[in-house]
């Protein structure tokens, strides 16, 4: 007998049945895992009406599914039937606008994971598909009177050269459907001349002249948008209203007016203008040097004084003496006496992280900065009951004999929400505040608000505000102090409010912190 045969033998039967052991313990062990992918998930499943969307179960361990779409909404691609499909992958085009249900039933092999956490055998899923509309809409134009109020509203079509005095106000608003979220307003001969917000916008034409107006409203995703584009929309002629001084504030090396229309050039006289500086008790009476129409903006005149700057700390008034000044649509300039100048300042915060609007975070936020007693003994929270500019203020009710202490910090809390700032340069720090208590009382300490910051405060800051009875309640307060920084840093606040002595909690808002360079005289 071959023994050696008989041995080879055995050998490939027992290869033969572990190999078909293991493929059974494979097929055994194969996981139940619900995974369902759409072509627009990572977008909330939104698509444009007759847009394609695709489904796929590539889950593990399926024994049977079942898709089941909203009758009448939707074409299951490749398929005569438009509300069920059984297969793993579906291609759909939806064709009605609005939020449908899509539904899957699956039954699993055995009881089936749902990311980390184990379910039954049988799940049931329903996906939310939203279906949008072409993008598309109108513009609607009206003009404004001197206090704002609508006076008519203008035909929006081509060439139809809706006439406008100078210097009137139009206001310009839209209708739009398909949910666009990109917008652009584009006001030939307007001021502004672009504007990209979602809101209405009040444009100023100053010049005359005939003027088109274009918008366009759009999406990324599902991509989508409309084009508005009126030829000839207005025809702006001269006015028989009198010519404004609309804002007069600094400049390089001076001062500028700015007008409600634009200026004669020609009838322009340096002479007949006078400027007053007035700070800490001494009167300044600069020369002005020359005085010119801006090239950018005719209705801006620029009186350049000779060897003198304003200062954010002088108080400036413009006169004028009615000469020969007068608009190019043949209006003379009235007199003008001691119009106060306003300094403008830039606000460094809009350019940075920190939340100075209260409109771009939430509670956590704003944290308790670990003072220890009385500094934990108030509450802030984000409000939408009043707001001095946007939608959000932060509300704070310091509690009776209690303290504030709070700073702006990142989603991780890891580290402060910081700004850039100079050494040795003056900063103007501001904040609007609103009371919306009836009246404040008289203590011996009243209560207040201070900045401080870090790292390298200065530990001597002002009050800012001092709620004293005198303070203005039931309406919006600007309060400031100034600040000098020894070193270049990026920074952030460390805001103190103090209630001591006061046997009530106090209650109050507070918007739009601002810190603006602002050069006091030498």
């Amino acid at each position: 007998m071959n023994y050696k045969y008989i041995y080879s033998l055995f050998l490939a039967f027992a290869v033969v049945f572990t190999a078909c052991k293991d493929e059974e313990d494979v097929n055994l062990t194969v996981p139940s895992h619900r995974v369902i992918v759409t072509s627009q998930m990572d977008f909330e499943n939104t698509v444009n009406v007759n847009g394609i969307l695709s489904f796929g179960d590539v889950s593990a361990g399926v024994v049977s599914r079942k898709w089941t779409f909203p009758n009448g909404v939707a074409d299951i691609l490749d398929t005569p039937n438009d509300t069920v499909s059984t297969l793993s992958k579906v291609k759909t085009q939806f064709k009605v606008v609005g939020e449908h249900n899509v539904k899957l039933h699956q039954e699993f092999y055995k009881d089936a994971y749902d990311g980390t956490v184990l379910k039954g055998s049988v799940l049931d899923t329903t996906i939310v598909v939203k279906v949008l509309p072409f993008v598309s809409g109108n513009i609607v134009a009206n003009v404004l009177d001197a206090d704002g109020n609508i006076v008519r509203e203008l035909t929006v079509a081509d060439d139809i050269k809706n006439e406008v005095s100078a210097g009137s106000t139009i206001r310009y608003s839209y209708q739009m459907e398909g949910e666009p979220q990109i917008f652009n307003w584009q006001f030939e001969g307007g001021d502004p001349a672009v504007f990209e917000e979602n809101t209405e916008v009040d444009v100023k034409y100053k010049k005359l002249g005939v003027y088109d107006v274009q918008f366009i409203a759009r999406r990324e995703r599902p991509f989508g948008g409309d084009t508005i584009y009126v030829k000839d929309f207005l025809s702006i002629i001269p006015s028989t209203e009198p010519v404004l001084l609309d804002k007069v504030y600094q400049q390089e090396n001076g001062v500028a007016l700015e007008f409600s229309r634009e200026i004669d050039v020609n009838t322009l006289n340096k002479d007949d203008f006078n400027v007053v500086i007035q700070n800490g008790g001494n009167t300044i009476n600069p020369t002005i040097e020359s005085a010119v129409i801006n090239p950018d903006e005719a209705n801006i005149i620029l009186l350049n004084l000779a060897s003198e700057s304003v200062y954010s700390n002088d108080n400036v008034t413009i006169s004028y003496i009615q000469g020969e000044l007068q608009s190019t649509d043949f209006v003379k300039v009235e007199s003008i006496v001691d119009r106060a100048l306003v300094y403008e300042k830039e606000n460094i915060l809009i350019d940075s992280d920190f939340d100075y609007s209260f409109e771009n975070g939430t509670n956590d936020n704003w944290l308790y900065l670990w003072w220890g007693a009385p500094w934990d003994k108030y509450t802030f929270n984000l409000s939408n009951a009043q707001a001095q500019d946007g939608s959000t203020s932060g509300h704070i009710t310091i509690d009776a004999d209690g303290g504030m202490i709070m700073g702006n910090k990142n989603d991780d809390n890891s580290d402060f929400l910081r700004f850039d700032v100079e050494a040795n340069v003056n900063y103007e720090i501001g904040v609007w505040i609103y009371v919306d208590e009836a009246s404040i009382p008289a203590l011996a300490t009243q209560p207040d608000v201070r900045f401080y910051w870090n790292p390298g405060t200065d530990w001597g800051v002002v009050s800012n505000p001092l709620f004293t009875p005198e303070f203005q309640t039931g309406e919006w307060v600007y309060s400031a102090t100034n600040a000098t920084f020894d070193n270049a840093a990026s920074i952030s606040f460390m805001i103190r409010g103090a209630n001591a002595g006061n046997p009530n909690e106090f209650k109050f808002y507070m918007d739009n912190i601002s810190v603006s360079k602002a050069p006091l005289r030498p």
